[in-house]
């Protein structure tokens, strides 16, 4: 209930470029149309909070919930709900003392999430040519750069390292990443990003959010991820197929193939995104007309598209993949 009701009134004030608790909204169209223009590239920089939910100081968070017009009393619930927690941990059957705590979010709590995310609400990118994108606590900073003028993107890093630092929020310098998308011809070295005096790694990839997004742009590492996933648990997949098989003989009533239930759920997800106007991905897929000839086959199909969400669906009349 406080989660509905906390979404509904901080909704419109969210930030934009947040996107966490956002339908259909994406943020890869900004380095796409930054790049079409000549003399471009872009950084993108990974950034990793320490134990972020937990660095949540209760008076901070009050007064940004106040300015998010959240009514004075659910304020102070919130604040009361943070603070002066009693902890412990169990383990098997030893259970360690108890321990306040007047910091943070619980983990696993619906609302840590949300919270953290309107903590973070007014870091924003004041130039035009950065864009910070959040979700829930997972931030990344894309610098659009122009003619080699890296001067807005190195500013706006900094705010961001001083932002945190006055919110309580600390950048884990270990595990924060750098990476370079530059389809240039003549491509000079770039000099290195630098946070609290150390010197961000450089990657050729990462994955963001379950995506492998490579410096090229192309899905390769991606889809060789995805492949091998399949791969490994394709022996499982057999063994609960001769599982279904032996309930069938022994109950005496036949049970649906795990290949039927595989082919209407995805018929039935791709049904409802192209029912769905305001889906990001509503233009790229339609109906084949095999389809319509055989019910039996996946329908779903998909012309060339960069976007990475949709993979082109082909099922033969003969049931072979």
């Amino acid at each position: 209930l406080m989660l509905a009701f906390l979404k509904n009134i901080t909704g419109p004030l969210l930030d934009p470029l947040q996107f966490a608790y956002r339908v259909n909204s994406m943020g890869l169209h900004y380095i796409l149309q930054h790049l079409d223009k000549p003399g471009t590239y872009s950084r993108i920089w990974f950034v990793d909070f320490s134990s972020a939910f937990s660095t949540i100081i209760p008076d901070i968070l009050q007064n940004k919930l106040t300015q998010l017009s959240v009514p004075t009393s659910i304020c102070q619930l919130i604040t009361s709900f943070l603070t002066d927690r009693q902890q412990l941990v169990m383990l098997g059957k030893l259970t360690s003392g108890t321990h306040t705590i007047s910091a943070g979010a619980p983990q696993g709590c619906v609302l840590s999430s949300l919270l953290f995310s309107l903590y973070t609400n007014d870091c924003t990118s004041k130039d035009p040519s950065v864009k910070l994108l959040k979700f829930a606590d997972d931030t990344t900073v894309i610098g659009l750069i122009q003619d080699g003028d890296e001067s807005a993107y190195r500013q706006e890093v900094e705010q961001l390292s001083v932002w945190c630092s006055h919110n309580n929020l600390e950048l884990n310098t270990l595990k924060t990443v750098e990476m370079t998308v530059d389809f240039r011809r003549n491509t000079p070295a770039l000099t290195p990003l630098t946070i609290m005096n150390s010197t961000v790694a450089a990657v050729d990839s990462f994955k963001f959010l379950g995506t492998n997004i490579s410096q090229d742009l192309k899905w390769d590492i991606h889809i060789d991820s995805i492949v091998k996933k399949a791969r490994q648990s394709k022996s499982d997949i057999r063994r609960l197929q001769r599982t279904v098989r032996t309930v069938d003989r022994i109950i005496g009533v036949h049970l649906p193939n795990l290949q039927d239930l595989y082919i209407s759920r995805v018929k039935k997800r791709a049904g409802n995104t192209i029912k769905d106007p305001s889906h990001q991905d509503t233009t790229c897929l339609h109906f084949s007309p095999q389809a319509d000839c055989d019910d039996s086959a996946a329908s779903p199909y998909l012309p060339a598209s960069p976007l990475p969400v949709i993979a082109a669906l082909h099922q033969a009349p003969d049931g072979s993949g």
